[in-house]
């Protein structure tokens, strides 16, 4: 679970269905063909600030009708807002968090949250300064990572573990993720756990790495720290504004 966890929580993309205008006219006067309904008339240039209250209903009915059908789509069919290369991620990574599928993502539906991403992301929300600004470093080509710092327990204001306190999530190239890390998960024999990153696990990744490269795959690391809350409390007020400064 860590893993996903991290998956989901270093990706800020989601899903989104923002039809347009016309999309939705026209998505209406299928469905009312299809399901033999009398039809509403739009006029040609689709201006909704000038349509009668008649237009009006039947332009949100559509609207809620295309909501629900896109709703009922598979994960992997699903339109989503964001980076491009998060996309494929977060349609694979939804449904393993679900009960459905053996995840543990229980969904309380709200405004904001209908699916399990979206769950995951209001449990562990991204910290915010004191501006009310987010914690975090948008991809950037200069960089080549995003850095997000999430709170792992909002209900807890003054953690004392790690655990409860905040936590870096690091998503981007590998050679510009791992070369902040000192540790890298390992699968033996059906077990994950944590060995040194020292010359030897370096050498196997970066094969690893070129491996893929040659084989026309985008390859993307990943990686986390739980901050000590006797060094790193969330009052702290961390500096990600300036990341043009940080070694490249």
């Amino acid at each position: 679970m860590n893993l996903v966890q991290s998956l989901a929580l270093a990706t800020t993309t989601t899903f989104n269905f923002e039809p347009e205008d016309d999309v939705i006219v026209d998505w209406y006067k299928r469905d009312c063909k299809k399901n033999n309904k009398s039809a509403v008339i739009f006029p040609k240039n689709i201006v909704i600030n000038k349509f009668s209250p008649e237009q009006q209903n039947a332009f949100a009915e559509a609207k809620r009708g295309m909501l629900v059908e896109e709703k009922q789509k598979n994960f992997m069919k699903r339109l989503t807002k964001g980076d491009a290369s998060e996309t494929g991620i977060v349609r694979f990574l939804t449904p393993i968090l679900m009960p459905k599928y053996g995840g543990k993502i229980e969904v309380k539906e709200s405004p904001d949250v209908d699916n399990a991403l979206d769950q995951i992301r209001a449990n562990f929300p991204i910290h915010k300064d004191s501006e009310g600004s987010d914690f975090m470093i948008p991809f950037n080509s200069a960089i080549k990572f995003n850095l997000i710092i999430r709170d792992m327990n909002p209900a807890v204001k003054n953690a004392t573990t790690a655990e409860d306190n905040l936590t870096i999530f690091l998503k981007g190239a590998p050679e510009k993720v791992l070369k902040r890390v000192s540790f890298i998960k390992v699968n033996a024999n059906g077990q994950i756990h944590d060995v040194e990153y020292d010359a030897g696990a370096k050498y196997e990744t970066e094969a690893a790495n070129d491996r893929f490269g040659l084989m026309g795959e985008r390859v993307l690391a990943f990686a986390r720290i739980d901050l000590d809350p006797n060094a790193y409390n969330k009052t702290f007020q961390f500096d990600t504004k300036n990341w043009a400064e940080w070694d490249m």
